[in-house]
């Protein structure tokens, strides 16, 4: 439902060009250049990026070439070379991941482990840990990064990449794809002694993805949800372009929406992850349990309407009511009713979750504009709480 919500706001979306658009004319690249995009994180959505992305360069779906660079900590290359695929999986009868058919396998047995390093045909997975970037010359660095770490993560991820200068081409763009609410850097144009202009935008995206085992994800929702990202102007038109071409041939229904829209979009998800995410923490239970009592549904209803009011104030368009907004909730949660959250898996498993990027920024929003959030300052608190308890250190 919150997709069919979000398209109703989307008339001004920019649609993919089919693969017969030349892009001579709009950059200095050609389209026979390579297209290199790097996805920071391998965990379920970089993987499924990751995986989609190397298919489709593999199998030649876009007259774009493309090379895509995995961006994972030291540990994570052994575990994948000991793997030795990536898999993205369906769920079969029982929610678990059906090996037997596979939605996408990347294979990398044949894979070259070079300097901390895997090397493949379209694809290089290597440690952003690592000072320097062997393998990636001054002629071929990245063009677009897609960073899908933890929100908290995020932040520590940016300065990494400042500290790399040269992956990164002058005028790359980097998209921040992560749950809540994050500061995105300003797009003012050249810093620096070298010019560099790098642009970054927001993204959301609704495919969902569990990791069930390094380098194997469980997905849902590839066949529907609907990925959105807003490019500034900054970025060259000749990227902008190969780049909407190459995600359009990985099957994650991309679109590139303006400012505006992706604000209203990431707002709506934000409210959505605000109502469930906290609620199903406490009870420990699934997403179902939201919209199960009379009780939970009160919580939902008390959460959305400090949030929607935030919204309103950042003069955010959701182009719902505050009742929609809560009937909205309730219909995900419903309709996720067998998932169990982010949030909670990240709580059972003991590690920390992204309570300050959701309900912590409905917090911060709203004391900016005098609005009272109890609802979702008690969660936040609730949350922290459990999250101290069940790593045993003080927060």
């Amino acid at each position: 439902m919150l997709r069919r919500v979000a398209r109703r706001r989307l008339a001004r979306r920019i649609r993919a060009p089919t693969a017969s658009v030349s892009f001579a004319s709009t950059t200095s690249k050609t389209a026979h250049d390579a297209l290199r995009i790097g996805i920071v994180g391998l965990g379920s959505i970089g993987t499924i990026f990751f995986a989609r992305l190397v298919q489709a360069a593999q199998e030649r779906a876009t007259s774009v070439d493309v090379h895509v660079t995995g961006f994972v900590k030291s540990h994570h290359i052994a575990q994948l070379q000991q793997q030795q695929q990536i898999v993205l999986c369906q769920p079969n009868a029982n929610g678990d991941a059906d090996v037997s058919a596979p939605l996408t396998t990347i294979g990398l047995t044949n894979a070259k482990h070079v300097e901390d390093q895997l090397r493949g045909d379209c694809f290089t997975i290597r440690s952003l840990e690592t000072s320097i970037a062997p393998g990636l010359s001054a002629n071929e660095p990245l063009d677009a990064v897609f960073v899908t770490v933890k929100a908290y993560d995020t932040p520590s991820v940016l300065q990494k990449l400042k500290s790399l200068p040269s992956v990164l081409a002058k005028d790359a763009v980097i998209v921040l794809l992560q749950n809540g609410l994050g500061d995105v850097p300003s797009n003012s144009g050249a810093s620096g002694t070298d010019a560099r202009q790098w642009s970054y935008s927001n993204g959301v995206t609704f495919v969902g993805g569990k990791v069930v085992a390094p380098g194997r994800v469980l997905v849902s929702g590839l066949d529907k949800g609907q990925t959105f990202i807003s490019l500034p102007a900054l970025v060259p038109g000749g990227t902008r372009e190969r780049l909407v071409q190459a995600m359009a041939a990985t099957g994650l229904h991309f679109d590139v929406v303006d400012a505006a829209t992706m604000q209203a979009i990431l707002w709506k998800k934000l409210i959505v992850n605000a109502a469930i995410n906290p609620i199903a923490s406490l009870l420990d239970a699934t997403n179902q349990s939201v919209a199960a009592t009379k009780w939970s549904r009160q919580c939902v209803q008390a959460i959305v309407r400090e949030a929607h009011a935030v919204a309103a104030s950042e003069s955010v368009d959701l182009g719902l009511t505050q009742q929609e907004m809560v009937d909205a909730v309730l219909r995900v949660a419903t309709a996720t009713g067998t998932n169990v959250c982010s949030m909670l898996a990240d709580l059972r498993k003991g590690s920390r979750t992204e309570i300050s990027a959701i309900s912590g920024k409905i917090v911060e929003y709203g004391k900016k504009h005098g609005i009272a959030t109890p609802t979702n300052e008690f969660v936040l608190a609730m949350i922290k709480a459990r999250e101290a308890s069940l790593s045993g250190r003080e927060q």
